[in-house]
């Protein structure tokens, strides 16, 4: 088996202040990367990479995230149609850093840059020769990158650690990946993380310490055998085409390919000006509207007691991006008795089931956004949506007639049965619409609709719902036919 590392070395101008840029785990939340900077990346950076297997996960993830995301992350060789410059397997000379030795890709580096000076991303990858290199290998290819640091003042060089091999924390190659982490601390350089990326899951479990290899099998009893898949039980636990894609990923599993491709996409941003979202410190926007109902529209009533759902617009942030949002659902707006606070992914809509409501009462959608920092908007909430189900089954006292009502007729329709106290009658389409609101006193000779709705116009035939609300909080509600 092969094992590769990758280097990436970028001929940029950006001013990166000084300052290491780590690329590890922590950088493989997607949603967090404004688009502002997928943009900038895809305009500015011109990228060669020259790979064997194992580095081919950066592009075969790429690949996959178009599928799974859209064209916005969309990349070709020169860039055409507004995708990311990058150019695959381009080089002459050497296939990787180890091959055919340990110092010709520096030669076909050189080569390239000068032939190319349009190019401003160069990235190789390692075939295995990290995990057998010791101190004196890796101090001669931080020599060379040195050297082209010097030689080429523009470009700007990312260094690259190893792939796991499962000889685990104590092994050659975690020693060697070390050697290579501290120098690029130290000395402020841009380091693409390539162990410590699959040494996490998603929901940031390290496995470093189980002796992983790069199928991310590891021991999770310490008995010498690698019993467990971490990226496996991920995939398995979760939604294919929600929450990860499959792709191509040599040695290894889609989800390993897909954070490679996510902490590429940071790395880009991050060559393109994108600060990351260290500094950011406030709260992204509050969205603008909340609505109950699916799809766009705001609906007044639901017909059933054991789900409900809300949309709402987006919301943003220009720092750190938003990352998802969290919902709740109470009896009154801002309220959480009915439905606790929950996170989802970023989405513009959400249907909660398993709930067990009571019709007649009104609920209320209280939606919050999350940037990728973690920190959160204020709630905004939804102006509720009337649980009408059963109530007009279980109140044969209560009478709107004629019913069926002839739109044709010369009588007005009539609403009773909640006697003697001030009565608010809302009648609704049976999509939620709300269309006519009516107020009085039942005496006993029922409060009268001409069928007219808020704005005056003859409504259409149908079924429709009404609800009475009585002053005394009594509630009823029901059913009304309309024809002509």
């Amino acid at each position: 088996m092969k094992y590769f590392l990758s280097i990436t070395i970028i001929l940029f101008s950006v001013n990166l202040c000084g300052a290491a840029i780590i690329v590890d785990h922590y950088c493989t939340n997607l949603t967090t990367i404004p688009a502002q900077w997928i943009t900038q990346a895809k305009s500015g950076l011109h990228i060669a990479y020259g790979h064997t297997s194992h580095g081919s996960q950066l592009t075969t993830g790429m690949s996959g995230l178009i599928a799974f995301k859209g064209d916005e992350y969309r990349w070709n060789t020169g860039g055409t149609g507004g995708a990311l410059d990058l150019r695959d397997t381009p080089f002459s000379g050497a296939s990787d850093l180890g091959n055919p030795n340990l110092t010709a890709w520096e030669t076909a580096t050189r080569n390239y840059l000068n032939a190319h000076a349009e190019v401003n991303v160069i990235i190789w990858s390692w075939c295995g020769q990290v995990s057998s290199s010791n101190q004196s290998d890796i101090s001669n290819y931080l020599s060379l990158m040195s050297g082209l640091e010097t030689d080429y003042p523009g470009v700007k060089f990312v260094y690259m650690t190893g792939h796991l091999d499962g000889s685990g924390l104590t092994g050659n190659l975690h020693l060697r990946n070390e050697q290579i982490r501290d120098y690029c601390r130290n000395n402020n350089k841009i380091l693409y993380d390539f162990e410590d990326i699959e040494s996490y899951n998603p929901d940031g479990i390290y496995f470093g310490d189980k002796i992983p290899n790069d199928n991310c099998d590891y021991d999770g009893n310490s008995d010498g055998t690698r019993e467990g898949n971490w990226a496996i039980a991920w995939q398995n636990a979760h939604t294919q085409n929600v929450d990860w894609y499959d792709c191509s990923a040599a040695h290894s599993q889609p989800l390993n390919g897909n954070l490679k491709a996510y902490a590429a996409w940071w790395l880009w941003a991050r060559l393109s000006g994108w600060q990351g979202v260290e500094t950011d410190t406030t709260a992204p926007g509050n969205i603008t509207t909340v609505r109950d109902g699916t799809g766009t529209t705001d609906i007044d009533s639901a017909a059933l007691t054991t789900q409900l759902s809300a949309n709402w617009t987006p919301s943003a942030d220009s720092e750190s991006g938003i990352s998802g949002y969290s919902y709740a659902i109470g009896t009154s707006p801002g309220s959480a008795n009915v439905a606790d606070w929950a996170a989802i992914a970023n989405v513009l809509t959400v249907t909660v089931t398993g709930l067990n409501l009571s019709a007649g009462t009104t609920y209320y959608f209280s939606v919050k956004a999350v940037n990728g920092a973690g920190l959160q908007s204020n709630a905004t909430n939804s102006n509720g949506q009337f649980v009408t189900t059963s109530i007009y089954h279980n109140s044969p006292e209560i009478t709107a007639y004629p019913n069926p009502y002839n739109l044709s007729g010369n009588t007005p329709l009539v609403f009773s049965g909640i006697h003697g106290t001030n009565t608010e009658i809302e009648i609704y389409t049976m999509s939620g619409k709300l269309i006519k609101k009516l107020s009085g006193i039942d005496r006993g000779s029922g409060i009268n609709w001409d069928c007219k709705n808020e704005g005056g116009e003859k409504i259409v035939r149908g079924i429709y719902i009404y609800k009475m609300t009585a002053s005394n909080g009594e509630k009823k509600a029901g059913k009304l036919a309309i024809v002509k």
